[in-house]
């Protein structure tokens, strides 16, 4: 199965252009067919931008966004050992996927 970490901006632009590409691939992790993996400080992004007034969207809108990735995400097993500071949760949190001993991509 492919995994994916999805960016903030895919997340956005799938809620406001339900018909776009980047709903295309969140509708594909919703129904199981490739695994998103998002950790607790990338949700916490996730909905912090969705809810930012200038996107206009309904908070029923937002909630239900929210609530289906939360219910169709994995977290890693190696997001407790990252060493790198939370700056950017989805650098960190990429970072915090590689396994022990790699260093790079």
């Amino acid at each position: 199965m492919i995994r994916v970490v999805l960016d903030t901006n895919v997340i956005v632009s799938a809620v406001l252009v339900p018909a776009g590409n980047q709903a295309a691939i969140l509708l594909l992790a919703l129904r199981g067919q490739i695994a998103i993996y998002v950790s607790e400080p990338l949700l916490a992004e996730y909905e912090d931008v969705l809810r930012r007034p200038r996107l206009k969207l309904t908070p029923h809108r937002i909630e239900a966004a929210l609530s289906a990735i939360a219910m169709s995400r994995t977290l890693s097993r190696h997001a407790a050992r990252s060493r790198f500071p939370p700056t950017n949760p989805t650098i960190a949190f990429l970072n915090a996927l590689r396994p022990p001993g790699q260093t790079t991509w």
